[in-house]
């Protein structure tokens, strides 16, 4: 049934009264064609996903940078109108500071993916006191929970230990503290946040680096749980979703690539509506 025919037909003589057919097995070129003309539209199609994302990130990430920057000429403003009222001074300029963090974290999530798709970001392994890892942790995690009213608890087994692998630090803070952002930003007031370490010793001197970070936040579809990584993905129609949070829906594509580089592995749980929870695992 696969078979296909090609039948040509020609007269063998000025008089037109014999006639010679052709017939030629063109199977395997039938099929060729059907494939070529399959990743033809498989090219097309995604080049057409490319470009829908490309123009709904430059129009999402026009209105996140203008809202920053709108906000911090108006608090501009107001911090010269209250030059005289040292509270009130104070106060403009916390949130000056406030704004002026978001629209760096927006650059910084552009930039870095870019250098990222590009291959060009290189790793700079360290020795790093994991005692250092776990109060920088804390340090960042705390005001932010205590600004919801939320709960933060981290269980590190290694604390106090004289533990220093081998890590860039810099990313690795960078792929924690991703997480347990999210975690605080899709957590409503008084929720919970956990870090859990599941950290082991190997006996060739690997320590495996292992945590999972657990909330109690407004979850993710499983339909969204198959795009999650995808640049710029995210879940817009989560009925749980706060009304006025922003970003680049590049949080998550940073961490896995991030991860990846470091040649370890991220999974996700998540129910909506019940929270979340992450564990990554990296051989240091």
């Amino acid at each position: 049934d696969r078979l296909r025919k090609m039948f040509q037909y020609c007269y063998m003589d000025d008089l037109k009264t014999r006639i010679i057919i052709f017939v030629s097995d063109v199977t395997d070129q039938y099929e060729q064609n059907l494939h070529q003309m399959h990743e033809l539209r498989t090219a097309l199609n995604n080049a057409e996903i490319a470009n829908r994302a490309k123009s709904e990130f430059v129009s999402r990430i026009s209105h996140d940078i203008r809202t920053p920057i709108g906000a911090i000429q108006n608090l501009t403003k107001f911090a010269r109108q209250d030059i005289d009222v040292r509270d009130n001074l104070v106060r403009d300029l916390n949130r000056i500071d406030s704004s002026s963090q978001f629209l760096l974290s927006l650059i910084n999530d552009v930039l870095d993916i870019s250098k990222l798709d590009s291959g060009a970001v290189k790793l700079n392994p360290i020795p790093c006191s994991f005692k250092e890892y776990k109060d920088g942790i804390c340090s960042i995690m705390e005001p932010m929970c205590a600004e919801k009213n939320q709960q933060f608890e981290i269980f590190l087994p290694y604390e106090g230990a004289d533990i220093y692998p081998v890590v860039d630090k810099v990313r690795l803070n960078q792929i924690t503290l991703n997480i347990l952002s999210n975690a605080v930003k899709y957590t409503p007031e008084g929720g919970k946040i956990k870090y859990i370490s599941k950290s082991t010793f190997s006996e060739d001197g690997i320590f495996n680096l292992c945590y999972q970070i657990v909330d109690n936040g407004i979850g993710m579809s499983k339909e969204f749980q198959e795009h999650m990584f995808e640049d710029f993905s995210q879940e817009y129609d989560n009925i749980h979703r706060p009304k006025g949070i922003t970003g680049t829906g590049l949080g998550l594509s940073i961490v896995k690539k991030m991860i990846t580089l470091m040649k370890g592995s991220i999974e996700i749980e998540s129910e909506l509506g019940e929270g979340t929870s992450v564990t990554v695992s990296i051989p240091l």
